[in-house]
């Protein structure tokens, strides 16, 4: 693969990575809509769209974050409980970034539309949000390790494939000597 193409490749995959997360978020508010739509109460579509958007679109980037804090302290192996107090840790920090960028993005959008954002107790919404975090942080550390076990076994059978080929190829070259 030449690096046109490898940049090729790159840019696809973190322009699918970026447009998968901004589906979840668009399919996540206009659920929410139509939830609020169904109960009868009146609320504005951009409401809903900017808590579920701020949401992945910090989601998609701290994604990235513990896809590299899991790869540097990988959760598997025979040694993964003993980092098991770092990923909670990094869950914890992974919470906090999420939730108050949530809370800043939130307030510049409503700010923009001359509305004021609430965010309520912080004692209460750090809890109710860090359980929802630790939820993602799991799910996204589970994919990883997946996509670790995957890339594993793909190497695996490309090794397999280069030594019956070279073995076919030692053994073409004996006949023929």
């Amino acid at each position: 693969m030449t690096t046109i193409e490898r940049k090729r490749s790159r840019a696809r995959f973190w322009l699918g990575y970026f447009a998968a997360w901004l589906g979840l978020g668009l399919w996540l508010g206009l659920n929410v809509i139509i939830g609020h739509r169904n109960s009868g109460s009146g609320i504005a579509p951009w409401e809903p769209l900017t808590w579920e958007l701020s949401s992945v679109v910090l989601m998609s980037v701290l994604a990235i974050a513990v896809f590299h804090v899991e790869r540097r302290f990988p959760l598997s192996g025979s040694d993964a409980l003993r980092r098991l107090p770092l990923h909670l840790a990094a869950a914890l920090v992974f919470s906090l970034l999420h939730t108050c960028g949530m809370v800043a993005i939130r307030q510049v959008v409503y700010a923009a539309h001359a509305s004021v954002y609430r965010f309520g107790d912080w004692r209460l919404g750090l809890a109710y949000e860090f359980q929802k975090d630790l939820i993602s942080y799991a799910a996204i550390i589970g994919f990883c390790i997946a996509w670790r076990a995957v890339r594993a076994r793909r190497e695996r059978e490309l090794t397999m494939i280069r030594l019956e080929r070279d073995l076919g190829q030692a053994r073409l070259a004996q006949l023929t000597a």
